[in-house]
């Protein structure tokens, strides 16, 4: 049986605030986006750069959530398909 994004193993968590500096909400009414703007462009920016690394979206990597960090500050939260896959991740975006 081959694996799905739901058994990727190989977590890692990436600092929003390294990602995008969008205000998290807008001004004004409306704005019913209930995770808040800041980690959803952090996180559509994460998953276009993986992207420019080769990596798929539920191929090879997986959004699994938002958490907070020690710091208080919003961590992405992705699995990848192995510990390779989640380490070239890792290195092209130190590298980025």
């Amino acid at each position: 049986m081959s694996q799905t994004y739901k058994d990727f193993g190989s977590v890692l968590s990436i600092p929003v605030s390294g990602l995008s500096d969008r205000e998290n909400h807008k001004s004004g009414s409306g704005g019913a986006l209930n995770a808040g703007y800041t980690p959803i462009d952090a996180l559509a920016d994460l998953c276009n750069k993986l992207g420019h690394y080769g990596l798929t979206y539920k191929k090879d990597f997986y959004w699994e959530d938002f958490q907070y960090g020690a710091q208080g500050g919003q961590n992405i939260r992705l699995t990848f398909r192995s510990k390779d896959v989640m380490l070239t991740a890792k290195i092209g975006l130190i590298n980025d």
